[in-house]
């Protein structure tokens, strides 16, 4: 009979601790500054981009990226693909930052032109980073988007 109780207790639990988390809005991380941004190797048609981030997570848990979609923007003209490592935690309420690398293709270095270049080297310009972030929240997997633009001194 003390078992049944039990179980019934931590079913009751469960079910409370589900409802009031999925009642929580899961809020999106933020940018809030680009530390570095510094090119680190040419690849055959294309570069690799290593960047420092200051990330906050205004969230009252940690967050777990399962996967990512981020384009990244410099001066309003795209750039490439943000590459987060899979299962990078995030702490929760808490501004950190992570290093992490963009990925540049041939094609996307020929469109951004000397102009961006150029603004890149100046150690003065305005990244932009759009997209979406799958996480795992407590007990749930949630889509976030990322819409976030930064003003870049170095």
């Amino acid at each position: 009979m003390s078992f049944c109780k039990s179980a019934n207790l931590w079913i009751v639990f469960i079910v409370a601790a589900a409802f009031f988390t999925s009642c929580t809005p899961v809020k999106p991380c933020k940018v809030t500054r680009v530390v570095s941004f510094s090119i680190a190797e040419s690849k055959g048609f294309g570069i690799t981009i290593n960047t420092e981030l200051e990330l906050d997570n205004p969230n009252r848990s940690s967050l777990t990226i399962k996967k990512t979609d981020i384009d990244v923007f410099v001066e309003g003209v795209f750039l490439g693909k943000l590459i987060v490592p899979e299962n990078l935690t995030i702490p929760a309420n808490k501004v950190f930052l992570t290093h992490l690398q963009i990925d540049v293709s041939f094609n996307s270095l020929l469109t951004a032109g000397r102009g961006v270049l150029k603004k890149i080297q100046s150690k003065s310009f305005e990244v932009t980073f759009k997209g979406s972030l799958d996480v795992h929240y407590l007990f749930f997997n949630k889509v976030l988007l990322i819409d976030t633009t930064n003003k870049v001194e170095l």
